[in-house]
């Protein structure tokens, strides 16, 4: 369809606020971003220097043979990652240089040929204020801090999520006036030879559908905000809990299991403990959405660093402590436990994990648990373990290792130790140590749950039997939401042939403006945003601007403003240019604003994307619902104006965008400042008026205040009136005859308004 009008009366909103985002991806971030790529060449080095570090190659096939040992596998974690020993610090190896304020910055590379992922564990790590940390590769699509004192305030051992690809960049920055010299040193890199956080399955042979998505059953949504998949030591998979206490202090307390941190005989030295448990990344929310398999979830909600409470090798069981807690958008839940040392009125039982650093899965066991001795040889106790025999749903798989088993109350019961369950009849089942035989069979506060869990009960007095669980932020907590429904199929909706293209991204109708319109019971604020694509690629032609407007018939003025994985600088012969990003193809994108966004209960969330006319591939589109009903909250903007999806020409549909913001109740006092004016965003005094040929119809935009009917009255230009009608807001429409050329005069009555325009093309 082609769009023509005359005479736009726009006026722009000067009051536009825009709210800057934080583009860094997760692990509880402090702001700021790496220098432009290549920014040392104007240093005082005056020329590149090659600052990269080639890692040995050595025998994937040789460690795959090694892992897939007798034994193994019983031990439920599961490594995923090769480990090279090394020394890299600012003053052996990398480049060091200042730039023009005095900023000391140190920049090393790391490649590994053929690795998925690269994450490092730095052995020193005591920076002074002002000092920071960032970790990216070398296309930027996975940039990863700063990190700062406050996320390693003692200094010591410090571990930091992986980054995809290849080649990982570390860059140091120390201000002039810094009060001491920082302390940096990596001592180990960690080549990821499976493939971490890869969309859908790595099972190989095994029939994956037996082991469901933990989004697949929204029984568990509340209990499953507890589960968080563990990297540990930069090489392996295991999976833990966020567990309460009495106390009811939000204190992020995570169990898992002893073995887990390179076997049990490293419990009994306390120096190995402490510290093993500083190198444990755990991630948060790491799950397919809406039970889609194939869409790869998002790895944004990481939480670096821990201090050991207790650990016991003869029970299995390890308790942790985050050094810092999840903020609200993180949407932790510090699950309940319970001390009984009976299973029959706990059933049905539940176990939640990440097998293999999969996204999250569930097992269902209908039938009674029972206690069993862990028999295999290690030296777990007797009488610390139940044992479930046989899971109707589900079963377990390395990687899952540490995982809760929950009752039917949805209370800790206990957590993997190992065992041999799996799809097929006959299979043995899963062993799980007791949560009552680690409370307090140990008097010493370092081996047992009883000291940290249960602080307002003096030693020799009784603890309770249970403990409900906690949400740390239920005064305010932050919901994702949606306008999708259990009966929609999500898709990529295209275009009617011969029109190209999806209507909710690239198309050959040229619509470069989408937006999902949402209404909540009370005012808001938004902390991040959701926006799961089905493909896309960008470079600096193509970036995806997202926006946060009022809401209304249509989306108001701009309250936000962000770029999803904007397009970065290099520094190349002299000219800083800009050089292609990521790639969004069936992925989340979860945008983190840096300063939440105030709605009222009424607003739009939206993206722009701009692309060459005549391109043939698609460069960025969402997923959307296909429904027969007649529900529709998305948008789309032509010749600056904004249309629902029921108006697209010649394919009308009823939709919503894939599209999930992150909210919480508005607690902001102060107005956000102004940043920037916006000239995408327009409101209009008067009507616009805009038509098709190919329709014969006149489309009539009506201002917001123009209510109920508005009188339309269509004349030739030798002033005959040719037709007459009602519009109503916000969107009205008059067809026209089907004269060769088109020349009208059109005037609109609401109340005491009158507007007069004409409109013609010749055809």
């Amino acid at each position: 369809m082609r769009f023509e009008s005359e005479k736009w009366l726009i006026c722009i909103l000067l009051g536009a606020v825009l709210c800057s985002i934080q583009i860094i991806h997760a692990q509880i971030p402090h702001g700021g971003q790496p220098l432009a790529q290549g920014v040392e060449e104007t240093s005082r080095l005056r020329a590149a220097v090659d600052y990269f570090v080639e890692m040995p190659s050595f025998n994937l096939d040789s460690v795959l043979a090694i892992d897939n040992l007798s034994g193994n596998r019983s031990g439920g974690s599961l490594k995923f990652a090769h480990t090279f020993y090394v020394d890299l610090s600012p003053e052996n190896s990398g480049i060091v240089f200042h730039t023009n304020d005095g900023i000391k910055v140190w920049k090393v590379g790391i490649r590994s040929a053929g690795a998925y992922t690269i994450n490092v564990l730095f052995d020193e790590f005591s920076l002074p204020d002002g000092a920071r940390v960032f970790l990216y590769n070398s296309d930027r699509s996975t940039v990863i801090g700063s990190f700062t004192n406050e996320n390693r305030p003692k200094g010591g051992e410090f571990s930091v999520a992986p980054v995809d690809g290849e080649e990982l960049i570390i860059e140091y920055h120390e201000p002039a006036n810094a009060p001491f010299p920082g302390k940096i040193r990596i001592t180990e890199v960690n080549h990821d030879y499976r493939g971490l956080f890869r969309a859908g399955t790595r099972f190989g042979l095994l029939d994956l559908p037996c082991i469901p998505n933990l989004s697949c059953d929204n029984t568990y949504s509340t209990i499953g905000q507890s589960v968080c998949l563990l990297i540990i030591n930069g090489n392996t998979y295991c999976t833990g809990t966020l567990i309460n206490n009495t106390k009811q202090d939000g204190t992020p307390y995570l169990l898992t299991a002893s073995h887990c941190f390179g076997g049990n005989q490293n419990a009994n030295d306390l120096t190995t403990r402490l510290e093993l448990s500083t190198r444990v990344v755990a991630f948060l929310n790491y799950e397919s959405p809406r039970c889609q398999n194939n869409i790869r979830g998002s790895d944004d909600f990481s939480v670096s660093g821990s201090v050991s409470r207790a650990i016991s090798p003869d029970i299995d069981f390890s308790l942790l402590e985050l050094t810092e807690m999840p903020p609200s958008d993180y949407r932790p839940y510090l699950a309940g436990w319970s001390r009984d040392s009976t299973s029959a009125a706990g059933v049905p039982f539940t176990g939640i994990h990440h097998p293999f650093g999969e996204v999250k899965k569930y097992c269902i066991e209908l039938d009674s648990i029972i206690r069993k001795d862990w028999i295999s040889g290690t030296q777990i106790a007797t009488k610390n373990h139940w044992f479930v025999p046989h899971w109707e749903t589900g079963a377990t798989w390395s990687g899952s290792s540490g995982s809760p088993l929950f009752d039917k109350n949805n209370l800790l019961r206990g957590g993997l130790t190992g065992g041999n369950s799996g799809c097929e009849e006959g299979e043995a089942g899963d062993y799980y140590y007791r949560f009552d035989r680690a409370w307090d069979q140990y008097s010493s506060s370092d081996q047992q749950l009883k000291h940290w869990l249960d602080p307002l009960t003096q030693a020799n007095d009784q603890s309770p039997v249970s403990l409900g669980g906690l949400d740390p932020y239920a005064e305010n907590p932050a919901k994702r939401i949606n306008n999708l429904s259990e009966s929609d199929s999500l898709g990529i909706i295209h275009l009617n042939a011969p029109r190209v293209g999806s209507i909710f991204g690239h198309n050959s109708l040229g619509i470069t403006y989408f937006a999902e319109h949402f209404n909540t019971s009370d005012p808001s604020m938004i902390e991040g945003v959701y926006l799961v694509s089905a493909q896309g690629r960008l470079n600096k032609d193509r970036p995806i601007t997202i926006r946060v407007y009022e809401g209304g018939s249509r989306p108001g003025r701009i309250l936000g403003k962000a770029i999803l994985n904007p397009s970065y600088l290099d520094f190349s012969n002299g000219v800083l240019v800009e050089k292609e990003t990521s790639y969004f193809n069936n992925r989340e994108n979860y945008i983190r604003f840096e300063t939440p966004i105030s709605v009222s209960n009424d607003f739009y969330v939206g993206y722009e994307i701009k692309y060459p006319e005549t391109a043939l591939v698609d460069t960025f589109n969402l997923y959307g619902a296909i429904r027969d009903s007649a529900k529709n909250t998305a948008f789309f903007k032509k010749n600056g104006f904004w249309y629902p999806y029921t108006k697209l020409t010649n394919q009308p549909v009823y939709t919503s965008l894939w599209i999930e913001p992150v909210i919480a109740g508005d607690t902001i006092t102060t107005p956000n400042p102004y940043i920037e004016e916006d000239s995408s965003t327009v409101t209009t005094e008067n009507p616009i008026i805009a038509y098709s040929s190919d329709e014969l119809t006149i489309y009539i935009a009506l201002p917001e205040d123009w209510e109920g009917s508005t009188n339309v009255e269509l004349f030739d230009f030798n002033g005959l009136k040719i037709k007459e009608s009602f519009v109503y807001p916000p969107i009205g429409t008059i067809s026209f005859p089907a004269h060769r050329d088109r020349f009208f005069i059109i005037r609109l009555r609401n109340k005491d308004r009158v507007y007069v325009t004409k409109i013609g093309t010749v055809k």
